[in-house]
């Protein structure tokens, strides 16, 4: 298939989740989502220096992942189309958010700053929950998943610069 019929395709594909999506801008052929399931350990700073004590969990959600625009705000964010199960899931970026590189450009943490349910309609594992404190997005191995973790870096300042 010619990579223009593919990014139609897809673009068909992520509107059936989410009308609101106009665009996308990169995409990885797989990933697989994390949350980090915690326990507050002591912080002697009174909240400054919060440490964690905990361990990563795979959420079932593993797949193609994108970097979508909307037009509605929040206008960009990430959508994962599971391979594994019915549960898709999308996250849009917000100004409070947090993304950050690890030191293995396969790994990718988010910290959502907001938490808006309206956004996550997806069977998100924890959207009936509180606010997940930390998810990871494991990027498959070779060119895609460093350029798609610029990307969305990229896209995500642009959403703290205009916001």
């Amino acid at each position: 298939m010619a990579p223009e019929a593919r990014l139609e395709w897809n673009l068909r594909v992520l509107r059936r989740h989410d009308p609101l999506i106009t665009r996308i801008f990169d995409q990885a052929p797989y990933a697989v989502l994390y949350t980090f399931n915690h326990t507050h350990a002591h912080d002697p700073d009174g909240g400054k220096g919060r440490k964690y004590e905990g361990n990563w969990e795979k959420t079932g959600i593993e797949g193609t992942v994108f970097i979508v625009e909307r037009n509605e705000a929040p206008h960009y964010g990430f959508f994962i189309l599971n391979r594994g199960g019915p549960a898709s899931i999308i996250q849009v970026f917000h100004k409070d958010d947090t993304i950050e590189l690890g030191a293995d450009p396969r790994f990718l943490t988010f910290r959502p700053g907001a938490w808006d349910r309206a956004y996550t309609p997806y069977s998100y594992p924890y959207a009936t929950c509180e606010k997940p404190t930390l998810i990871c997005l494991w990027l498959s191995d070779g060119i895609a998943g460093p350029r798609f973790a610029y990307f969305m870096t990229r896209y995500f300042c642009s959403v703290v610069r205009l916001s």
